[in-house]
């Protein structure tokens, strides 16, 4: 399939695909991300301990308004482990970069759809918005879904106001820590070695 030899080409290192495990992850989302979204903070901080503790090859994923996110995180890395293909593939492409991962971390948006369609591991952050509403199928997935008082508050439905007095990331988002996220991806097969998370 096309999409799956340009994922390929797209995640490609000089000596040829990247051997170690592949980490996907979209820290962007379309609407209201200010809201949605997992602080990208908390990202940096924990492809920072996939790189350091694992070898993981993360990939940044997202559309072509999406791409500020990314830019942000590759910039706060700077680790040669981390490549950028946030406004870079088409969605089929973006689909096929997802398959070829072994797990898949990202807000409540459509590439969290894609990773529970193409039936990788993958980790949905929730706050706003209501796993059980969006996901039709978390088989191979584990959510992070706080019920504080006010969440889930629905932002994905343009009917609904928003009330969180946060200036910035909304609580439910904000108390998801990064080593409840890193400590489910131990769980995960072939992905970290188990001495690492003895």
């Amino acid at each position: 399939e096309k999409s799956l030899i340009d994922a390929k080409r797209l995640i490609e290192k000089p000596g040829g695909i990247l051997s170690s495990p592949i980490i996907t992850i979209h820290p962007g989302g379309s609407w209201n991300a200010k809201y949605k979204c997992w602080p990208i903070e908390k990202y940096i901080s924990l492809i920072e301990t996939f790189t350091g503790k694992t070898g993981s090859n993360i990939i940044i994923v997202g559309s072509k308004n999406e791409t500020e996110p990314a830019e942000r995180i590759v910039k706060a890395v700077n680790n040669p482990a981390v490549v950028n293909l946030s406004g870079k593939t088409t969605i089929a492409q973006m689909a096929a970069v997802i398959k070829l991962s072994h797990l898949f971390i990202g807000n409540d948006s459509g590439p969290l759809h894609l990773a529970s369609a193409t039936g990788i591991p993958f980790i949905g952050l929730f706050g706003p918005t209501s796993a059980e509403q969006i996901l039709s199928d978390t088989t191979n997935g584990t959510v992070f879904s706080n019920m504080i008082s006010c969440s889930p508050c629905y932002v994905h439905q343009p009917s609904f106001k928003l009330h969180c007095n946060n200036s910035g990331n909304p609580k439910c988002m904000e108390i998801i820590s990064v080593d409840r996220v890193y400590e489910a991806a131990s769980k995960i097969k072939n992905l970290i070695p188990v001495d690492i998370c003895e």
